[in-house]
């Protein structure tokens, strides 16, 4: 596909890893991207073999596990800042995504790690990785 369209979807994935705790519609990331939603989805799966609202859903995901490993906050005030609904909607997402409950996740990364390491990077393989 066209440099163009790798460049976009580079600037897009900027744009949201910056807005993770904003509410995030596909509709949003269309309107930034000035494309028609149905237009932007198929590229952004074309180019990076994944939709764009898993994406958004799995980035969330990545954040919530730093802030679970990082710091001692209570669970549902990090759900909520990154978006979810509800404390069971992302205990759900969390263990269908992670295979782990977050309690369980905190307990078992223990408290060695809490407060130290950097937070991860992942979605630069999302760029690095782009067709």
């Amino acid at each position: 596909m066209s440099a163009f369209n790798i460049y976009l979807i580079k600037d897009l994935i900027h744009w949201i890893e910056n807005n993770l705790e904003q509410p995030l519609s596909l509709k949003d990331v269309a309107k930034k991207s000035g494309y028609s939603k149905g237009y932007l989805l198929r590229i952004f799966h074309m180019h990076t073999g994944i939709t764009l609202g898993y994406y958004i859903r799995s980035r969330r995901l990545y954040r919530v596990a730093d802030e679970l490993r990082l710091t001692k906050r209570p669970v549902l005030h990090i759900a909520m800042q990154y978006q979810f609904k509800s404390q069971q909607n992302f205990t759900q997402c969390f263990k269908a995504y992670f295979n782990i409950t977050p309690a369980a996740y905190r307990y078992m990364i223990g408290k060695a790690t809490l407060g130290s390491g950097t937070k991860e990077t992942r979605y630069c393989n999302y760029c690095s990785q782009l067709r």
